[in-house]
């Protein structure tokens, strides 16, 4: 009798290293998608920025306003990405319009 009591424990561990490896390639898996799905939308924020760089004159916002932009649009709060591009779209022509001599404030001059 001693053998059975032996085996039924031998064959719980299997089961739970079995069960603890299927769980542990569960989580690398869902980890590495969800950082290919951040990726992906970092992605599209740094391109949205580009696109709205060439609306850029010598005078443009800084790169604190970029790193808003990045931070604001890569948010999942529903309207997020509109508010995003409005606000910079804003900063842009703040910037525009500024002299070389009024470009310090919020703004970056070159």
């Amino acid at each position: 009798m001693s053998k059975k009591g032996q085996s039924l424990s031998v064959n719980t561990i299997i089961v739970a290293v079995l069960a603890l490896i299927v769980l542990v390639v569960l989580v690398v898996i869902f980890v590495n998608q969800f950082g290919l799905f951040e990726k992906g939308v970092s992605e599209q924020s740094n391109t949205k920025l580009i696109e709205l760089k060439i609306k850029y004159g010598q005078c443009h916002p800084s790169g604190s306003a970029e790193r808003d932009f990045r931070e604001t649009y890569s948010s999942d709060v529903e309207g997020a990405q509109d508010r995003a591009v409005s606000e910079l779209n804003q900063r842009i022509g703040e910037c525009s319009s500024k002299e070389e001599n009024d470009c310090k404030v919020e703004c970056a001059w070159g």
